[in-house]
């Protein structure tokens, strides 16, 4: 299954989509933010995707920790749309709402994001980007850091 289908599958507000990749279970997007809300505070990672063209939010937890998982309180499972490689839950409980969850995206801390403000003269410009080309620490970033940096520094040109 592509990410996209993965991605569209957790826009949907009553569902909770466990995908089984290896040996462990993982939640995208909006369904990543309810599980981390009403069952375990996971840390959430967010990678960008260049070919959806969006950030994507996961968790990932072992395949033998959902036995642990009391899930009943909040969803049920739901056999019809079970595969092996992919659980479905329906929510009984606090279904994932859209404003909940762009309200939970803008809250997460963006990794690997170097804090750069756009200015309006030329001068200011060109000082802004001094000042971050010597505070950033090359030593401690990897490449992707680096290459992430050197687009926002063009980005501001």
């Amino acid at each position: 299954m592509k990410i996209q289908e993965k991605v569209n599958l957790a826009a949907q507000p009553n569902k909770l989509y466990l995908f089984k990749e290896g040996m462990f279970y993982k939640v995208y997007n909006q369904n990543a933010m309810w599980f981390v809300q009403h069952i375990k505070p996971y840390k959430i990672t967010v990678k960008y995707i260049k070919n959806i063209q969006q950030e994507v939010y996961s968790i990932g937890f072992p395949i033998t920790y959902l036995a642990n998982i009391n899930l009943k309180p909040f969803a049920l499972q739901n056999i019809a749309n079970t595969t092996p490689k992919l659980l479905c839950y329906t929510i009984t409980q606090q279904p994932i709402k859209q404003i909940n969850y762009i309200n939970w995206c803008a809250n997460l801390p963006k990794q690997n994001a170097q804090p750069i403000q756009p200015n309006t003269t030329n001068a200011t410009m060109q000082t802004n980007i001094i000042t971050q080309l010597q505070n950033f620490e090359m030593a401690t970033k990897t490449p992707i850091q680096a290459f992430e940096f050197l687009i926002q520094l063009k980005k501001m040109m």
